[in-house]
């Protein structure tokens, strides 16, 4: 897996990740989602465009990491999911705890509204 986190908006954060989220983790996204909530970051997209497979434990970071964004008064939002990756979290039902867009773009619209 990738990870490359950059700003959209002087107040959007997005975070790219691509290839493979499963329980072997490369990045510890909660991790990163907690230092940049620390550096006052409010607003989170993640990008999911590039991510072709998603296991129970990457769903499991995206659900506590977006937790911690709320808990702080923030809000966050998932884009650009397609194929087995949208249908994992059609199955898991994440868009019940989670906002998603198609593009990144509807996303940052999403967190500003």
């Amino acid at each position: 897996m990738t990870l490359i986190t950059r700003s959209v908006d002087p107040d959007i954060t997005v975070i790219e990740l691509a290839g493979k989220m499963t329980s072997v983790r490369e990045f510890n996204v909660e991790a990163i989602v907690a230092q940049l909530l620390a550096d006052g970051a409010r607003k989170v997209v993640f990008d999911l465009s590039e991510l072709g497979y998603i296991d129970s434990s990457g769903i499991g970071q995206l659900i506590a990491s977006a937790s911690k964004i709320i808990k702080v008064g923030g809000k966050c939002c998932v884009s650009g999911t397609k194929g087995l990756v949208l249908k994992v979290f059609q199955i898991a039902r994440v868009y019940a705890l989670i906002p998603f867009a198609d593009t990144e773009a509807e996303a940052c619209a999403l967190l500003n509204a």
